[in-house]
């Protein structure tokens, strides 16, 4: 796994967003991965703060994530299916890109 620095001299892990949409449609195949399904797109854009990854839902955008001090930060955009509201706030800290997957998508289905 490549190590980036950033301009602050962070580590940053990077990883391969087509690699990991496979890995992931590889273990549904396999009856491995219950929290996604082949629907679910990943799909990522460079801004000032580094590296922003989007979860997708057909058109859909259910959240964001992003490597920060070495944890994954999720923000989903929806809980059980509903556009949350402007006073809840369900972001986590996670210790892994998958994890913040799953966050999002869970809380999309209301997992």
């Amino acid at each position: 796994m490549t190590q980036l620095k950033t301009r602050h001299q962070e580590n940053l892990e990077e990883f391969d967003v087509i690699a990991l949409e496979e890995k992931l449609a590889s273990d549904y195949e396999k009856a491995q991965s219950p929290y996604i399904e082949l629907d679910y797109e990943i799909d990522s854009e460079t801004d000032w703060c580094g590296t922003l990854y989007r979860v997708w839902r057909y058109a859909q955008l259910l959240g964001t994530f992003r490597q920060k001090q070495g944890k994954w930060l999720a923000i989903p955009y929806y809980k059980n299916g509903q556009y949350l509201r402007l006073d809840e706030d369900l972001s986590r800290t996670l210790r892994s890109n998958e994890l913040a997957i799953r966050h999002i998508i869970f809380s999309f289905k209301g997992s």
